[in-house]
């Protein structure tokens, strides 16, 4: 007996699941934080960094907190200082992922309102307290199983 090959017009299982997978990470990015055509970088470009910056996606808040002025200790003591709330860090941070999941396919897994609810929850505790939940208190993280 001799198999046939699969129906080019049905496509492999795995082709299937992936089409399923990219249409489920799209979902979970918010519509106002999608890149219009004319955002994206040309295809030569090397450097896609600045493209946070010129989307209009991020306001200037937003990209002075994901810019270079903070890392991760001094983002915390502004957080703990109540310069600025976990949910404008996680937002602020969720939306460059999601510019950066559009031009590379960096994200698996995109968790955005997940965050976004835990901030909410972290930001009622320091509201009620005036202490952060932990030395971590608000700062997003990305985790990458090997």
């Amino acid at each position: 007996m001799i198999a046939k090959g699969p129906n080019p017009a049905e496509g492999t299982l795995w082709q299937k699941i992936h089409a399923a997978k990219k249409a489920e990470q799209a979902s979970r990015i918010p519509k106002d934080w999608i890149l219009s055509g004319e955002k994206f970088p040309p295809e030569t470009a090397v450097d896609v960094r600045p493209v946070a910056a010129s989307s209009g996606i991020l306001s200037e808040r937003e990209l002075k907190i994901t810019g270079e002025e903070y890392d991760a200790t001094s983002l915390a003591t502004a957080i703990s200082e109540g310069k600025y709330s976990t949910v404008e860090v996680v937002t602020a941070f969720a939306k460059r992922a999601a510019i950066g999941h559009q031009l590379c396919n960096n994200l698996t897994e995109i968790s955005f309102s997940d965050a976004l609810e835990d901030a909410k929850k972290l930001d009622a505790v320091f509201e009620e307290t005036g202490k952060t939940v932990g030395p971590l208190h608000g700062l997003p993280m990305t985790f990458k199983v090997s």
